[in-house]
């Protein structure tokens, strides 16, 4: 936590009238130190990332991670999965910040790393994608994640499969979230072939309802409250 200013960011909470804060395990730090603490999750560019539904897919299946290629993953769980799916291609977008864990699993042939991209291209990427995985490690760091990845996967129509890293309540009836290895490997391949055109459209307006409009409009609401009282 010292990327995000440690003992620093208590004093400037001592200062602050209002507390907004993008996910439940933040909410529950940050209420020990201020009173006034609302969640307000993030949202997604709904209108750029549906670009990528893509209801024609290739007949070799992808799964795919939009995201940085860091601390965060469990990459024991990637390498079970990347060997336990020997027939799909695991596609990897985002910068890379481990480079020997990137290179322990790029030994496997079925493996591509894309890179680091601009958001406005990533939509091409996310329409090659059959599945979207959300591959976190569980600790007190990533407890405080809200992902914008799931909304943005949503947004294009994908099922997603996800570790229990975080609460994800709002997303259990759109996302299947694992425990472990096992059965995240379970889940994923029961979206592999469990999944239709129905279901993404379903997945889609969940993800519409997230837009940041939506999501600034709250926020808009919440200060206009704080001054009026």
């Amino acid at each position: 936590c010292g990327k995000h200013g440690g003992s620093l960011e208590d004093e400037f909470l001592k200062k602050v009238d209002k507390v907004i804060v993008t996910s439940e395990g933040l909410l529950e730090s940050k209420s020990k130190s201020h009173t006034d603490v609302t969640l307000v999750k993030n949202g997604v560019d709904f209108d750029l990332f549906h670009q990528a539904f893509n209801p024609e897919k290739k007949q070799k299946k992808v799964i795919g991670y939009v995201g940085s290629i860091d601390f965060r993953l469990d990459y024991e769980l990637l390498e079970t999965l990347i060997r336990s799916f020997p027939h799909c291609d695991f596609h990897f977008v985002g910068r890379i910040t481990e480079p020997l864990k990137q290179k322990r699993l790029d030994l496997h042939e079925n493996v591509t790393f894309m890179g680091a991209k601009q958001p406005n291209e990533i939509p091409q990427y996310l329409s090659e994608f059959d599945v979207g995985i959300i591959p976190f490690a569980k600790n007190e760091f990533t407890k405080n994640i809200y992902p914008l990845k799931i909304n943005e996967y949503l947004a294009a129509g994908l099922p997603v499969v996800s570790t229990d890293f975080a609460p994800l309540s709002d997303f259990e009836e759109f996302v299947s979230i694992a425990t472990e290895a096992d059965a995240f490997t379970q889940k994923l391949q029961d979206e592999l072939t469990l999944d239709t055109v129905n279901l993404a459209q379903l997945r889609i307006a969940m993800a519409k309802k997230n837009d940041w409009s939506a999501r600034a409009t709250l926020v808009e609401e919440l200060l206009k409250d704080q001054d009026d009282e």
